[in-house]
């Protein structure tokens, strides 16, 4: 059954997918703030409030609990969650994770409680986005003069133009599928697809700026929101072009 969900009362920051018993809409009304729903009924799950401890060391026991307890209630990890210090990117069962901090700062670390590495970011400048595979064997980073950074777990394959414009004002979007086969970057106006290698496959422009993105996990739908006017616009995930649009209120379905 379709449902609607409302959420005019709130801005939301990020959402969500989490595929499990129930599949359930993840939906951060602020950045430690998340509220789950059954995404088949629309029924509210439970809503929580991440309060993460104040440590010096991610190898302590005390963080490790917290990066531990980062999941939904279905039992799926949630696959970013920001902090006062840091972002944390998950993997689908947090074996892997990795740590984005001032500027360029990005550090593996997997499987749990090992030490963490530092990557190899060589003269990139401040990353803007920053996508995990969900597989963890490919991340993928985009700095401030829009070039893309590709990592195979810890090894660095290279930094990529992909002739991407962006704007300060307008936060970019990474997106990529389980495996890595496609990533998806959005800057403003504009949708660019692009292999791990760094091959620009396909770009379009588009008539609207854009919110946020997210693609299917087998990456063979591109979600798009309109920043103004609330329209989500589904794109197919190989050849970047439309198959539908419908109101956000109405896709939660």
């Amino acid at each position: 059954m379709a449902w609607r969900l409302h959420l005019t009362n709130r801005t939301i920051q990020q959402l969500d997918l989490l595929p499990g018993a129930p599949a359930l809409l993840a939906a951060w009304s602020r950045r430690n703030r998340v509220t789950y729903y059954d995404l088949k009924t629309g029924v509210l799950v439970s809503e929580t409030v991440l309060s993460a401890p104040e440590v010096d060391d991610r190898n302590s026991l005390t963080w490790q609990v917290f990066v531990n307890g980062l999941k939904a209630p279905n039992g799926r990890a949630l696959p970013m969650v920001t902090t006062d210090h840091e972002t944390i990117y998950l993997t689908d069962d947090a074996n892997i994770r990795v740590y984005r901090g001032a500027q360029t700062d990005l550090f593996w670390q997997a499987p749990h409680g090992s030490d963490e590495i530092k990557l190899d970011v060589r003269a990139a400048t401040a990353f803007r986005a920053v996508a995990l595979d969900p597989l963890g064997d490919v991340l993928t980073a985009l700095d401030s003069k829009g070039k893309l950074h590709v990592y195979r777990k810890t090894k660095r394959l290279g930094a990529y133009d992909l002739g991407l414009k962006l704007k300060d004002d307008i936060r970019p979007n990474l997106a990529i599928m389980r495996g890595g086969e496609r990533v998806f970057i959005a800057d403003n106006a504009q949708i660019a697809l692009a292999n791990q290698a760094g091959k620009l496959i396909q770009r379009v422009t588009t008539y609207y700026n854009i919110g946020r993105m997210a693609c299917s996990p087998n990456g063979q739908y591109l979600a798009v929101s309109d920043l103004e006017s609330g329209v989500v616009r589904v794109y197919d995930g190989a050849t970047l072009k439309q198959t539908h649009q419908r109101f956000a209120i109405d896709l939660l379905a």
